[in-house]
């Protein structure tokens, strides 16, 4: 990874907070928004080779959550980029004008996925619980792994208990195989470009990746439109518990 990145190499090029008027338009409009080759290939280069250094190829997947400026240089310039706060924050603010004006924390994970699950499951289909989801595909297969989403399928709950009930069912094995309505979106992901919808209205998965392939995002989620509820916190244990059901 040394070398890829220098002080003066952000992760993002053009002018992006320009866009998020109208990015925050095609999300409430068509459900995400595509921004093509905001992301510089060095940033690209830097964040693949973090990628392949903490791949466990054996694993069919490898999550990291809550990633730090101390986890690489690719994290470091993606969270010291000033044009990506500006733009999380303009977006977010259009799409729940009652989000928390103070939260302006920025959660980065990485994820890779090792070809299928061997396992039968359904799509992990779920809800964010943050008003924004901004997908960095980093390296994606010709075939597979696209984003599938039903798009803006529920409204931002005014209760939290509401919100906490949804989750527990819809994000239970058991209803993920039973649920039907309609087609969801499927969006391809290019290397390079950077996708945006609001994964606390949508009810998002991942297609599965076929054999031999690998497939690398790092997502960035922004603005918990329940302002850290601590009955949320204390709710996750039991989605992990309702998942396996």
């Amino acid at each position: 990874m040394a070398g890829l990145l220098t002080a003066e190499h952000t992760a993002l090029q053009g002018d992006i907070g320009a866009t998020a008027p109208h990015t925050a338009r095609r999300v409430e409009e068509v459900g995400y928004a595509a921004l093509p080759g905001v992301v510089s290939a060095r940033w690209l280069d830097s964040a693949r080779s973090l990628a392949t250094t903490v791949n466990r190829p054996d694993a069919q997947e490898v999550l990291l959550e809550d990633m730090t400026a101390g986890d690489g240089e690719a994290i470091d310039a993606l969270l010291a980029d000033p044009e990506l706060a500006g733009f999380l924050e303009s977006v977010a603010t259009r799409l729940h004008p009652r989000s928390d004006p103070d939260d302006r924390h920025v959660d980065v994970s990485l994820r890779i996925i090792n070809g299928p699950d061997e396992v039968e499951q359904p799509l992990w289909f779920h809800y964010d619980a943050t008003v924004v989801t901004v997908v960095f595909p980093i390296e994606i297969p010709a075939t597979g792994g696209e984003l599938v989403l039903h798009a803006n399928r529920r409204p931002f709950r005014r209760l939290v208990l509401s919100n906490i009930v949804e989750k527990m069912v819809m994000q239970s094995n058991a209803y993920r195989r039973r649920f039907h309505a309609g087609e969801p979106t499927a969006v391809s992901l290019v290397p390079g470009n950077a996708y945006v919808f609001s994964g606390y209205r949508s009810y998002h998965a991942t297609l599965p990746c076929p054999v031999g392939a690998r497939r690398i995002t790092l997502m960035v989620h922004y603005k918990d439109a329940h302002g850290g509820s601590k009955m949320l916190r204390g709710a996750k244990s039991l989605y992990h518990r309702v998942a396996d059901a």
